[in-house]
């Protein structure tokens, strides 16, 4: 599964992230996902999380850098 927002290859954790009011996938790398955290509020697999899905780490820079 790719990001709808910048088209990034999802990871498990991402690609299990639900939006709380109508249970639907958002389909949102964590970098894309950290612009609107505050206005949509999801459930995800905790136990699927790594490292990199954390906010407030500088995803930008990290996938730019990956490139």
């Amino acid at each position: 599964m790719r990001c709808v927002c910048c088209n990034e290859a999802l990871d498990d954790y991402e690609a299990t992230r639900r939006n709380v009011r109508n249970n639907e996938y958002i389909d949102m790398c964590s970098a894309c996902y950290s612009t609107i955290n505050s206005e949509l509020k999801t459930i995800d697999r905790a136990d699927l999380r790594q490292d990199s899905d954390i906010v407030g780490i500088d995803f930008a820079i990290h996938r730019s850098n990956t490139m």
